[in-house]
């Protein structure tokens, strides 16, 4: 056969052949069964099903599938040089493919794993750059990056990084990627990017030690920058990703001293009395100490007594032993422990040395100060190295200690310490009470004229001291005591026109007042009380209403007394629930329901009220209806009504807001609850009062008849004094609306005769 005609009838084979591949059936069903295999991991027999295909269509659209999973099926199989031919092969027939970008991966793969890794990083971009779905771009960009990093070229793995980083929707490398970048920039020196980078990448989905490593190096940041709020919180995620061991530890260290920092006293306490926590060996002593720290700070003292002493039993040799447990004996004073002198007294005998022991010292001259053991207290003061202290304390220590000999009567020895004290500190606000003690122990002396000269110093350098007015007051009774009258007048004659409202005139208004309401005198007691409480109702505000209130109770006087308790100002103490009863239930009975309303809501709140707060709350409802105010009264009632544990006071109870009920116009739950008392109590006066709101029901209703008949039943059925009479007026009222003017008369006619005081007092 001619070649010419060979080429042709071959060319007229092959584009049938290639048509049919492409229209037959048969080869996508080859193909379908080749995958089938090759996904339920049969390398073998797929790759056999593949070439199959590959041989029988080799034109077929499938073909590039074929060779890529053949390919597959080679490198499953351990044929990698078969494998990497194969892939090659599809590389160089497909090189736009859809399989492009997987099979530059592979190839990346297999020259990385040669210790090929340049020539790898060429094939992991192109990988990226032809991939035709994400997954494979990112596995490539991963790859690429994490092979830079290991070849040591940080620089170049950035970008990959970068776009790893910015793709945050299904991406299995973010969290790696951000991770690295932050270890990238932080070591260019951009550590605040680096720690966003790394807060990132704790929030992502990644590995918990990847992201708990993130979180490490962002509070290390922090840390560095003394942000100690932020790296808690860094510190707070990382260590829940962290597994139990070292690295836990430290990192339960860390986050304990900032949270110290940061002041939250509260959080160290609670973490370190957790006995879960891990915690580095050599820190151990260092966190009970931090928790005993904090317990001080929180004002929690017997805790941190207790803390402290744990501390030093078992970290006996640590710096801070001697230290913790001075400030045990510190804790144990201000929780007012019993025996806390003596605790002091065995730190002092085993530390008299201490940094400490001043401290302690102070705080027993203090407290014998404060108790009034001024012979104790000067022993105390004595010992203290003033240099040991806060220096603000110094002036006060020098003080004290002059002062407590003053006040044990040792006057020979506190005179020079209080003139020490008033001549170093000439400024100090305790100096011209120093004054006034170092002028009583000259005069206790006999020193007269030394006396006269501290008084005359206060007086002259401290004209707003407080002690000054009564400081003038002994500079005349010395100036007397020394047969100086003319002294004495210039004396007194300085203090009336320096304090022309000298502040003896109100003590002396209230003691008087306070003498007459001793004696009984309350009438008496009044004016001088409210002339004492005007004037200084700082001083004396308080106790002059207190007496006030009380008295005007006794008098009987409602109206100024219901006054006095409105007004009650801060700081005055209740009074008596019963003057609070009295006074509410007398304006009741007055008329005066705005004043019994607030006078019945404060006796509710009074602490001690309990025994009065039930009846007070029916009381209240009451006024509050006397003022129209149902609704508040209703609640008022439906409270007394669940409080009440006495059938007879619950059933009044129901009464009462059953009116209140119908004055709201909640006629239905009105009437629910007078019938239930109906049928609860078929006889008696509970009855009686319940089928008279029964009736008033009615008639708000707009149905007389219906009244009249319940109101007309209750005077059948029951003979009182009160209810009877009422009964019947309302019963001829309702049947005169209703237009039965005859049983209307009738029953007037009844009452007349059976009640004629009841008849009269009705129209």
């Amino acid at each position: 056969m001619i070649p010419a005609l060979r080429i042709a009838l071959l060319a007229t084979v092959l584009a049938f052949r290639t048509a049919a591949a492409e229209d037959d059936p048969s080869a996508r069903a080859q193909l379908d069964a080749a995958n089938g295999i090759f996904a339920r991991d049969f390398p073998e027999l797929a790759f056999s099903e593949y070439e199959k295909y590959l041989q029988w269509f080799p034109t077929a659209k499938g073909v590039e599938e074929a060779l890529y999973r053949s390919a597959e099926c080679l490198r499953a199989l351990g044929k990698t040089l078969e494998a990497r031919a194969r892939f090659e092969e599809t590389a160089r027939r497909f090189p736009s493919g859809v399989f492009a970008g997987r099979v530059e991966f592979r190839l990346g793969e297999m020259l990385n794993a040669e210790g090929k890794p340049a020539e790898a990083l060429v094939r992991f971009a192109a990988a990226a750059a032809r991939a035709k779905d994400e997954p494979t771009r990112l596995t490539a960009r991963f790859s690429q990056a994490q092979l830079l990093l290991k070849l040591g070229r940080t620089a170049e793995a950035v970008a990959p990084l970068r776009e790893l980083a910015q793709q945050e929707k299904a991406n299995s490398y973010r969290g790696f990627a951000l991770l690295e970048l932050g270890r990238a920039v932080e070591a260019a020196g951009q550590v605040e990017e680096a720690r966003l980078l790394y807060g990132k990448a704790l929030d992502t989905d990644a590995a918990a030690k990847l992201r708990a490593e993130a979180g490490l190096r962002a509070a290390a940041i922090e840390l560095r920058a003394a942000r100690w709020g932020a790296a808690a919180a860094f510190l707070e995620k990382a260590r829940r990703l962290l597994p139990a061991g070292d690295t836990l530890a430290r990192a339960n260290w860390t986050l304990l001293s900032c949270y110290w920092r940061l002041g939250q006293h509260e959080t160290v306490a609670r973490m370190a009395a957790d006995p879960k926590l891990e915690l580095p060996e050599d820190r151990r002593g260092d966190a009970a100490l931090l928790s005993a720290h904090s317990l001080r700070s929180l004002g929690r003292t017997s805790e941190a007594a207790a803390a402290y002493g744990a501390f030093a039993r078992g970290f006996p040799k640590h710096a801070e032993a001697v230290n913790a447990a001075c400030e045990r004996v510190i804790c144990l004073a201000a929780a007012n422990a019993a025996g806390w002198e003596n605790e002091a007294a065995a730190f002092l005998r085993a530390n008299p040395k201490a940094a400490g022991a001043s401290r302690v010292l102070y705080l027993l001259g203090d407290r014998a100060f404060a108790r009034g053991d001024f012979v104790a207290a000067a022993v105390a003061y004595a010992q203290v190295q003033p240099a040991a202290l806060d220096p603000a304390l110094a002036p006060e220590v020098a003080f004290r200690w002059g002062a407590s000999l003053a006040k044990a009567g040792r006057h020979a020895e506190a005179v020079p310490r209080l003139e020490e004290f008033t001549r170093k500190h000439p400024s100090h606000p305790l100096v011209p009470q120093g004054l006034v003690l170092l002028g009583l122990s000259c005069q206790q002396l006999g020193r007269y004229d030394a006396a006269l000269k501290a008084f005359q110093d206060l007086a002259d350098r401290f004209p707003k001291a407080a002690e000054r007015e009564d400081v003038l007051r002994r500079i005349a009774l010395l100036e007397g005591a020394l047969g100086r009258p003319a002294a004495l007048r210039e004396a007194y004659g300085r203090l009336a026109k320096e304090y022309p409202k000298t502040r003896f005139l109100d003590e002396a208004e209230y003691w008087t007042g306070a003498s007459f309401f001793d004696e009984k005198k309350y009438a008496e007691a009044l004016a001088p009380l409210e002339k004492a409480r005007a004037m200084n109702p700082t001083a004396f505000g308080a106790n002059a209403t207190s007496r006030l209130v009380l008295a005007r109770y006794l008098l009987h006087q409602r109206t100024p007394l219901a006054k006095e308790l409105l007004a009650l100002p801060d700081g005055v103490p209740l009074p008596a629930p019963e003057i609070w009863d009295w006074a509410a239930r007398q304006s009741a009975a007055e008329g005066d329901h705005a004043a019994a309303v607030p006078l019945f809501a404060k006796l509710l709140a009074h602490p001690a009220g309990a025994p009065l707060r039930h009846a007070a709350r029916r009381a209240l409802a009451a006024s509050l209806g006397a003022q129209g105010k149902w609704k508040p009264a209703a609640e008022h009632l439906e409270t007394y009504v669940a409080e009440a544990t006495d059938p007879d006071d619950s059933v009044a109870g129901r009464l009462d807001l059953a009116r209140a009920k119908a004055a709201l116009k909640d006629f239905e739950e009105a009437r629910t609850l007078v019938e239930a008392i109906m049928t609860e109590q078929p006889e008696g006066r509970p009855n009686a009062d319940a089928r008279m709101i029964l009736g008033e029901i009615f008639d708000a209703q707009g149905k007389p008849d219906e009244a009249a008949k319940q109101w007309l039943g209750v005077a059948l059925l029951y003979a009182d004094p009160q209810v009877t009479p009422d009964a019947l007026a309302r019963a001829a009222g309702a049947f005169e609306r209703a237009g039965d003017t005859n049983q209307a008369a009738r029953l007037r006619k009844e009452l007349a005769a059976r009640y004629p005081d009841a008849a009269r007092a009705k129209p």
